[in-house]
């Protein structure tokens, strides 16, 4: 009985063996070579009299930045130099986001959103919350042209900007969430794919000193 017990012990020892040999040999995944690293920054200068605030591209020829200007709020890059429509606008882009060449959103204040359709810029809503439209959108994130988001906040008692706003566009139509347990303005916001649980930063200036005192800025996960 010890024998056949040492038997079939040496035989599964010699089938293993010979497995693990030929999963050694067998074909393997060709190591990924890296990428560059001769990478270098150049500086471009913006013919512009304000900040930039975003930027967005769809390639390396196609990218996308706003500024708070009255006239050319909007630049482009196609790859050699920084052009602007030069149009005169009453309000200046803040948030920036697009999903391709021709399909490109941005917000600014008084609850306006703009869309790029490959030619030009038009406007494509204004929001309202509570019966007005004294919004100033900080940010633009999505997955599609019919499903994305459009955060920021509009005054509160005391004219600070506390008043959270989020809007989904969503199935062709505008949807303005209840955040009034919010206080700040929202200027980050993703949704997690797999479980779709909302995240945003929260910006909150308030009190009675002056807002570049106290200037409160938190991380929550949202559970709208």
């Amino acid at each position: 009985m010890k024998t056949k017990l040492k038997l079939y012990s040496i035989l599964l020892l010699l089938a293993t063996f010979f497995f693990l040999k030929a999963c050694d040999d067998g074909p393997t995944d060709p190591e990924v070579e890296p990428g560059r690293r001769d990478y270098t920054w150049e500086v471009d200068t913006l013919d512009s009299d304000a900040p930039i605030y975003r930027i967005w591209g769809s390639s390396p020829n196609d990218i996308w930045c706003v500024t708070q200007s009255h006239i050319g709020g909007f630049w482009h890059f196609d790859g050699t130099s920084w052009k602007t429509d030069g149009i005169f606008r009453p309000i200046g882009p803040y948030a920036l986001w697009g999903f391709s060449q021709n399909d490109a959103y941005a917000g600014g204040s008084n609850g306006n959103i703009w869309r790029f359709d490959g030619k030009e810029w038009k406007e494509f809503a204004k929001l309202e919350k509570e019966g007005t439209d004294f919004i100033a959108f900080e940010n633009i994130w999505g997955t599609s042209s019919d499903d994305f988001y459009a955060v920021g906040a509009g005054p509160d008692n005391e004219l600070y900007a506390n008043h959270s706003v989020i809007a989904h566009f969503v199935n062709n139509n505008w949807e303005i969430f209840d955040t009034d347990a919010l206080i700040g303005n929202v200027i980050h916001f993703y949704v997690n794919p797999p479980d779709q649980k909302k995240y945003f930063r929260l910006s909150k200036i308030g009190g009675a000193i002056p807002p570049i005192v106290q200037l409160f800025t938190s991380i929550i996960r949202g559970t709208i």
